[in-house]
């Protein structure tokens, strides 16, 4: 058992250094954003770690007068203590950039559409980067239909009448709180405007869009890009329903999907189809690469391919939003595109804790995101397993058809991650999801590289129009077999899980995998422990 327990922890922590940070920052940030340590007790934390930071260079320079091991762990635990202040200053810094006083009372706003507008039956919705107070904030506004003199577009200048608050909950608190998904989002002000909106002039748009951060411009000018690029779908997708599932899947733009067609794809269990992630941008690269082969002739492509395919993919993610699954694909894609120039050997767990480190650094209420949380479990966990998987004797029994047995190891470890986390916020979890995904992802494969095609060639008619109903081949497929499937007896459950509950699954999952890998008899007692726990939790409704 304690050769295991060795090898464990080689394989997560020596693979990873990066884990031993990530794990106190997520402790320091989850403090500071449950409010167990509240905005204002800032300076205390900010002392506490200065404190912490002197007792490890004690602890460093006492090993000639203390015993090794006492320094080794002393120095550990104020390290661990460090990086938990570190997390709630981080958490703290950002809350403070990220919040406005907003003056009391109505006033003209002048500011940019940053989103696809949400339209309802009265209403359309977006965020907006509004100018004001000597600096730029996200707001975001709710506009009457009638209060617009055309619907907006992404890059559009409004100049409007309201009253911006911070944001808060219309409506009794719930289950949901509003307000705090609004923050998490960097959201820091809500309007609701009422009378006519105007649209600035061109001149003044452009005067008023220069003077953005460059990063707020970028993203904005990036978007506006995007929305000539699905203006091209319409020479030939005409059915609003394949051109959103389009727009979604190849541009990350979810802003035309109903709540049906979602709906439809979360009971096929097939909803990460519509969610750019790390296969979309495994696509793209592989995609990339092969188009880029020609080059592999000359002896500039070693560092110019790689290059190069970093590059357009951070011009893609740039497209899509930026959202958090797209950049932590993004993010490891591009540790091995570049270190593979110099032949290094990165492991995939080290480049997924190495991007949730970064991401959590930068944002640290990503990790309430649900995005954030469900992208690092399931690919943290596949990534984990893989070197034993690999050697298994299921997966070597295939021979040249390990693709098939390596499709089924994928879906399954992704549905046992992601079902705990979906039955606790959504309340539903798919049963069929490996029918799903053996025809979303095949789908979700052609789509995406002919679209990429098809936006390249363009300006070839007879070329375009034959890839356009090749997608719109592919479309319909995709949207049958989901119809099919979520349409089958029991396709998606009920099932009422808390956060205690949740948290006791992943921990009988853990659980199971230690003693399937070990065979201890300390795992089985964990494994019999963490099921108790889940079975009181679920009987009590925790």
């Amino acid at each position: 058992m304690i050769a295991f327990s060795r090898e464990f922890y080689d394989r997560i922590v020596g693979g990873s250094p990066a884990l031993r940070l990530l794990v106190p920052l997520v402790v320091g940030i989850a403090l500071a954003e449950t409010d167990v340590i509240g905005l204002g007790a800032r300076w205390w934390v900010a002392m506490v770690a200065c404190l912490l930071v002197a007792t490890m260079i004690l602890f460093l320079k006492g090993k000639k007068t203390i015993t090794s091991a006492i320094c080794s762990r002393g120095f550990g635990i104020a390290a661990f203590g460090a990086l938990v202040c570190v997390g709630m200053l981080s958490d703290f810094v950002y809350r403070l950039a990220h919040t406005t006083e907003w003056p009391t009372g109505e006033y003209c706003w002048q500011g940019v559409v940053a989103e696809p507008p949400r339209v309802t039956a009265k209403t359309c919705r977006f965020t907006m980067i509004v100018a004001g107070n000597g600096r730029e904030s996200k707001v975001m506004t709710t506009v009457l239909k009638k209060a617009l003199p055309s619907m907006p577009e992404v890059g559009d200048v409004l100049r409007f009448h309201a009253e911006i608050t911070k944001p808060h909950n219309d409506f009794p608190k719930g289950e949901f709180d509003y307000a705090l998904w609004l923050r998490r989002r960097g959201v820091e002000g809500m309007a609701f405007v009422a009378r006519k909106a105007e649209t600035v002039s061109e001149p003044r748009a452009d005067a008023f869009r220069s003077g953005l951060s460059f990063l707020a411009g970028l993203k904005i000018k990036a978007l506006c890009v995007r929305h000539e690029l699905l203006e091209h779908f319409d020479t030939f997708e005409r059915d609003t329903t394949r051109r959103s599932v389009l727009a979604a899947i190849s541009l990350g733009d979810k802003s035309m999907l109903d709540k049906s067609l979602k709906s439809q794809f979360a009971d096929a269990g097939v909803s990460h189809v519509l969610a750019l992630s790390g296969l979309h941008l495994g696509i793209i690269m592989m995609f990339l690469l092969f188009m880029f082969r020609p080059l592999r002739m000359f002896d500039f492509a070693r560092w110019a391919v790689p290059l190069a395919s970093v590059v357009f993919l951070w011009l893609f993610v740039l497209l899509t939003g930026c959202g958090v699954s797209v950049v932590r694909s993004a993010f490891m894609l591009s540790c091995v595109l570049l270190l593979g120039m110099r032949g290094d050997v990165f492991s995939s767990f080290g480049n997924v804790v190495l991007a949730a480190l970064v991401i959590l650094l930068f944002s640290p209420p990503s990790l309430f995101d649900i995005s954030f949380l469900l992208s690092f479990l399931t690919v943290g966990m596949l990534v984990f397993l893989m070197p034993y998987y690999r050697e298994s004797h299921w997966r070597l029994s295939w021979g040249r058809f390990a693709f098939v047995a390596d499709f089924v190891y994928v879906s399954l470890v992704a549905w046992v991650m992601s079902a705990p986390l979906v039955a606790c916020v959504f309340g539903r979890v798919p049963l069929y999801f490996f029918l799903g995904n053996v025809v979303a992802i095949p789908c979700a494969w052609l789509i995406l590289v002919v679209t990429m095609c098809f936006l390249l060639l363009s300006w070839l008619p007879g070329v375009a129009e034959l890839l356009g109903m090749l997608i719109d081949g592919s479309l319909a497929v995709l949207l049958g077999a989901t119809d099919f499937i979520a349409g089958l007896p029991a396709a998606s459950v009920e099932v009422s899980l808390g956060l205690g509950g949740c948290l006791a699954l992943y921990m009988m999952i853990a659980s199971v995998v230690c003693f399937v890998l070990s065979h201890t008899r300390v795992h089985l007692y964990l494994l019999l422990l963490s099921t108790g726990l889940f079975l009181s939790f679920l009987l009590w409704g925790v």
